[in-house]
């Protein structure tokens, strides 16, 4: 299974100049992921944020990596852990199904929609010790620019370790 390498350095763009901390509750709930707090190896994407007097920050997260869900994955190829953590999320939405080990993770998460809101369902996720779903959004979910490439939407308030103004490193040539 592809988790990346923990910690991990991410970028977040936000139309506050000053934040010194992120937090789940106050992320919005009309998110493709739901709500968390998302964030991006690119900063092009964490550019489309800031607007006029915002900043893009560098953040540090950090969690155990048998926590992760990998959305792109399939649900077989998960560890362990997440495995468990997406059967007891179908139990508590009382969705039963037989095939998951052909579907990717996020299809099966999805299936919980019709007894869960995404606020709901990220909530479980992270009460059964997921502290980080990850994953490209689908075509019919992203508005450009802003959505390219991996979404990483942390659920877990303590799995953000640092968070500070990104200061762009300049090669001596530049100066």
């Amino acid at each position: 299974m592809n988790i990346p390498h923990i910690p991990l350095r991410l970028f977040h763009g936000s139309a506050l100049p000053d934040l010194t901390s992120l937090k789940i509750a106050f992320a919005q709930n009309n998110t493709p992921l739901g709500p968390g707090v998302y964030l991006t190896e690119d900063l092009l994407v964490a550019g489309c944020y800031p607007y006029r007097k915002g900043k893009i920050y560098e953040v540090e997260v950090r969690g155990n990596r048998s926590y992760v869900i990998n959305l792109d994955e399939p649900f077989k190829k998960q560890t362990f852990e997440a495995r468990s953590s997406i059967v007891k999320l179908l139990h508590l939405a009382k969705c039963e199904i037989s095939f998951k080990d052909t579907l990717d993770a996020r299809d099966i998460i999805e299936m919980t929609i019709s007894k869960f809101t995404k606020k709901e369902r990220n909530l479980h996720l992270a009460q059964l010790g997921i502290w980080m779903i990850f994953g490209t959004l689908r075509a019919m979910e992203t508005s450009g620019l802003s959505d390219r490439g991996i979404q990483y939407v942390i659920l877990e308030d303590a799995a953000i370790i640092s968070v500070k103004p990104y200061i762009k490193q300049v090669a001596p040539t530049e100066v």
